[in-house]
């Protein structure tokens, strides 16, 4: 494999607005989305799509995992110099070749090794040999950002499953994962290969209608006593989903979306658990100074805080107001 093949073109974005996914569910049906709008592109890719159900056309929104696209390339080309950033043909290339030598199934069990020490399987430059050939550094790469997009996949379907009595209320409503045709996410299956290295994971989710936590001045101006109680809102449904035993690792209010229910009355809901803690994987105990305890989890991460904060400071700095803020631990 040549390196003067690291030129090929970049591999097509397919989720733009106007394409078809075709797709199957957890039950083997099969399921067509038509995008309507792209969000811009962070860990994975997000769009809107209008689905068919047996009541009918809905709006939904399809989230995909898709190891080609998103933050985690990004976050490589700016800490290692990777010159094989966007994806491309050359880089599945080298991908298809790392499977076939078996060493992407011992990275896989290595990095399965790593979660369970809680360990992030993208440290350093130290486990990278540079005497090693360009395209085994490649096929590296592609493994880790496909156990990445897996385990970001198992954590967001976790989450949504210990919140399902919540869902509708404080998380948007968790219509299906799903599994993309290779046509669809025009990615190439080669026959020789185990299918679930190529394949692209996703979930549908209830689309809500609102705003970023974030724009808060702009979208409820004038209005000091409501921006006060949404953000107390926001607060109190962080508490109820860390009760609920799910902590999301990066709770900021970009992450809350608000939805009007009329023109003084709005509701919170929690959005991207792509990472996400458990509290079944932490010791049970009200300790905070005990590091392998929720408690001090929850006062790490701190996700009413984050909200709080955050949104005390946009607002102060927007409008002069300093809403009061009640913290119930």
């Amino acid at each position: 494999m040549s390196t003067s093949a690291a030129g090929t073109a970049i591999t097509p974005f397919p989720y733009a607005a106007g394409n078809v996914m075709e797709m199957t569910n957890s039950q083997s049906e099969n399921i067509s989305a038509t995008i309507t709008s792209v969000f811009p592109l962070t860990i994975s890719p997000v769009m809107e799509v209008r689905i068919r159900t047996k009541k009918g056309f809905q709006k939904a929104i399809l989230k995909v995992y898709d190891r080609r696209f998103g933050a985690c390339r990004d976050w490589y080309a700016q800490n290692r110099k990777n010159r094989y950033n966007p994806h491309n043909q050359w880089v599945e290339n080298a991908w298809q070749r790392y499977i076939r030598t078996g060493m992407a199934e011992r990275l896989s069990e290595h990095l399965h090794r790593e979660d369970k020490k809680d360990i992030p399987c993208y440290r350093d430059d130290s486990d990278f040999d540079n005497e090693s050939p360009q395209w085994e550094k490649v096929g590296k790469i592609e493994g880790i950002l496909h156990h990445k997009a897996q385990k970001y996949y198992a954590q967001e379907i976790q989450a949504y499953g210990q919140l399902k009595k919540h869902q509708g209320r404080f998380v948007p409503r968790l219509i299906d994962s799903v599994t993309l045709c290779p046509s669809a996410a025009q990615a190439y299956l080669p026959p020789d290969l185990p299918p679930s290295y190529f394949q692209v994971r996703g979930i549908l989710l209830q689309r809500i209608n609102g705003f970023n936590l974030d724009n808060l001045p702009q979208n409820v101006p004038n209005l000091p006593m409501v921006q006060e109680q949404i953000i107390q809102t926001a607060i109190d449904m962080a508490r109820e989903i860390n009760q609920a035993g799910v902590m999301n690792l990066d709770c900021v209010p970009r992450n809350v979306l608000v939805a009007r229910v009329d023109d003084y009355t709005f509701q919170t809901f929690m959005i991207d658990f792509t990472d996400s803690a458990f509290k079944y994987d932490y010791k049970d105990t009200d300790d905070p100074d005990d590091k392998d305890s929720w408690a001090s989890m929850l006062e790490f991460y701190d996700n009413q805080g984050a909200i709080g904060s955050v949104m005390t400071t946009i607002l102060r700095k927007a409008t002069g107001f300093v809403p009061k803020i009640t913290y119930k631990r």
